[in-house]
């Protein structure tokens, strides 16, 4: 599976176990490990089409959602 896929089908996991809008590390998304320049180009490439939001952890570092706005695209 492509890491555009893999990152949001678990988002979309997280999104629907939690039922609101969950952030996580793109690091703990599995396959992250093997992969790490394709994912993080992955990610950019969804921060910029919009269909993820990105912020700061509180330890500062990137953590990622799924766009509340654009599930339907999803």
């Amino acid at each position: 599976m492509s890491p555009r896929k893999t990152i949001l089908r678990e988002l979309n996991q997280l999104h629907s176990d939690e039922g609101n809008r969950r952030y996580a590390r793109p690091s703990a998304i599995p396959g992250f490990g093997e992969q790490p320049s394709r994912f993080r180009e992955a990610v950019n490439g969804l921060l910029n089409e919009r269909l993820i939001d990105g912020m700061k952890d509180e330890e500062g570092r990137m953590a990622i959602a799924l766009d509340p706005h654009r599930l339907d695209t999803v």
